[in-house]
């Protein structure tokens, strides 16, 4: 069920990757724990390269929520410079 294929070259690090691999048809899971606990987490996506990171997640409930992506310098969320949000 994990995406191994996801590769990211160079110097940046995969702190967190929660991208999986379902088939549309594969009813061996329930779909809200899919929606709830695969598809809709805030932390999908956190790779760092020296002291800049991105961050990818969805924000907001299943149905109203969107994808983020945060481009920021510094150590964590708490003590960095935001450098792009989209």
């Amino acid at each position: 069920m994990k995406n191994s294929l996801l590769n990211i070259s160079g110097k940046w690090k995969v702190l967190r990757d929660e991208f999986y691999e379902i088939a549309p048809d594969d009813n061996s899971i329930d779909e809200d724990k899919k929606y709830n606990d695969l598809f809709c987490q805030e932390d999908l996506l956190w790779i760092t390269n020296d002291n800049y990171n991105l961050d990818l997640g969805w924000y907001g409930d299943t149905k109203d929520g969107y994808f983020g992506l945060y481009f920021f310098r510094g150590e964590n969320w708490y003590q960095c410079e935001l450098l792009e949000k989209i």
